[in-house]
């Protein structure tokens, strides 16, 4: 077990920890929720736009890409 707590890679391909920037934007118009989604290429299933923090990245900078 590593300093972080986890062991290896884990799933996200990356060794350490894997910080995600996933913003939700929403709204009601005329009653009814809208939110801003994404089909993802690999799967064909809806996501949240968003992505993996890079090392020395700020999280302002992974939710512009």
């Amino acid at each position: 077990m590593g300093r972080t707590g986890l062991r290896g890679r884990g799933v996200l391909g990356r060794w350490g920890p894997n910080h995600a920037a996933d913003p939700i934007v929403s709204m009601f118009r005329q009653g009814r929720l809208h939110f801003i989604g994404i089909e993802r290429h690999d799967t064909h299933e809806w996501a949240l736009p968003g992505g993996m923090v890079d090392p020395d990245e700020l999280i302002s900078g992974t939710l512009k890409r």
